[in-house]
């Protein structure tokens, strides 16, 4: 029987995947920098410290194109 961590532990790779499947050019730091809110000033409420992300806000930023202008 699969657990609640282990569908989240699931969605979190596969949402992770099919996007750096579709920036193959792009190391893991650069995905997390160009595509979520992760490095982005915190006066602007944004996440700037990867201590404090939640695994679910980086899937929903990957899903959502949180930053608008993906760079290539």
């Amino acid at each position: 029987m699969i657990t609640t961590k282990e569908k989240q532990i699931n969605r979190f790779i596969e949402t992770l995947r099919q996007f750096w499947l579709e920036h193959p050019d792009q190391r893991f730091g650069q995905l997390l920098y160009n595509y979520t809110r992760f490095g982005t000033p915190a006066v602007m409420g944004f996440i700037k410290d990867i201590f404090y992300y939640e695994d679910e806000d980086i899937v929903d930023d990957l899903n959502n194109g949180y930053k608008g202008t993906f760079v290539e």
